[in-house]
């Protein structure tokens, strides 16, 4: 702890406000009040935090680093598009780690918890099919996200599943954009917690994949059928 403590008080100016322009661009992001494809320009951004280029040069790596941003050769820094490769590759994993999460929820001994968890899933889908709207079930999907964690007994799990598999709120919401959607995704939910109450492994993870494999879908193609048969791969 005391070299966390001493890190922090030794920080530069400069880095710690590339770390506070880093989190404000992220949460732009996250919000879609910065928008798929806008340009991140470097002398705009300087002046709006009242900082010099440098420490806005490190906080657009930070995004980069993190999949919100691309940085063009002799162009500049944009927020990331669905459409990139990037987007692509950073999805596919965030589904990969969720679903080694949903495998451990399986194998966890805490019925109670389980059963608890299967109990709110049911709940959002009863919100779904009563016509709740995205911003509602998008904050479901996330405290369901949450529990994954809790019950594995994982910070770690916790903050990479909240951090990686909650993925984007302008992209999940685009993912979460019609009823029918909305319905589809809190369902598969259910037969994912169902699958992790009887201690099945592999169906919760493959459902896992198919949430993922449905969100990247409508994010990328704006397709309104879905699936909710689970992903053998």
């Amino acid at each position: 702890m005391a070299v966390k403590k001493q890190s922090r008080a030794e920080a530069s100016p400069a880095r710690v406000g590339a770390l506070r322009v880093a989190r404000e661009l992220a949460r732009a992001i996250e919000k879609g009040e910065l928008e798929p494809g806008q340009r991140l320009k470097e002398q705009e951004l300087a002046d709006r935090f009242g900082l010099s280029r440098a420490p806005i040069r490190e906080a657009l790596r930070l995004l980069e680093s993190q999949g919100l941003a691309i940085i063009e050769e002799m162009r500049g820094a944009r927020v990331v598009r669905p459409e990139d490769a990037d987007f692509r590759e950073l999805w596919l994993i965030r589904a990969a780690l969720s679903g080694v999460v949903a495998e451990l929820v399986a194998a966890s001994l805490d019925v109670k918890a389980k059963q608890r968890f299967l109990e709110q899933a049911r709940a959002l889908a009863e919100k779904a099919r009563g016509g709740a709207e995205a911003k509602v079930i998008y904050e479901g999907l996330r405290a369901n996200t949450r529990m994954l964690g809790e019950i594995t007994l994982s910070t770690r799990a916790q903050a990479m599943l909240l951090g990686l598999a909650a993925g984007r709120e302008a992209f999940q919401m685009r993912a979460l954009g019609t009823a029918a959607r909305r319905i589809e995704a809190t369902g598969t939910w259910v037969k994912l917690a169902e699958a992790a109450l009887a201690g099945d492994g592999p169906a919760a993870a493959a459902y896992m994949q198919t949430l993922y494999r449905n969100s990247m879908r409508f994010v990328t193609s704006g397709e309104s059928e879905v699936s909710d048969k689970p992903d053998k791969g």
